[in-house]
């Protein structure tokens, strides 16, 4: 029982009343991994109705559609391309899923 009070009282300490467990896991707030899994379930979606990839334009349409911001998206496949999650296979305009 002392054990998990201080256990407790560190993490209050550290992270204060409302800490998410996962965030300091994935070291990503809980909003940027919805966004980026967000994208990736667009593209996923997109790739399946088209030629097997998703036309840029189409991803950002989607991602405003999920209060995704431009900005925001552009960000969330940058990021997403340079982890090797997502390629641009025909140009800058299309995105598929690695």
């Amino acid at each position: 029982q002392r054990a998990v009070r201080l256990t407790k009282t560190w993490r209050y300490d550290l992270m204060g009343e409302n800490y998410d467990e996962t965030a300091i896991a994935s070291n990503q707030k809980g909003k940027a991994r919805h966004a980026e899994r967000s994208i990736l379930d667009i593209v996923d979606r997109l790739s399946a109705n088209g030629d097997g990839f998703a036309q840029l334009v189409d991803v950002f349409n989607e991602a405003e559609r999920l209060d995704i911001s431009r900005q925001k998206a552009e960000e969330v496949i940058d990021k997403l391309n340079q982890n090797g999650r997502l390629m641009r296979p025909t140009g800058y305009d299309t995105l598929q899923i690695v």
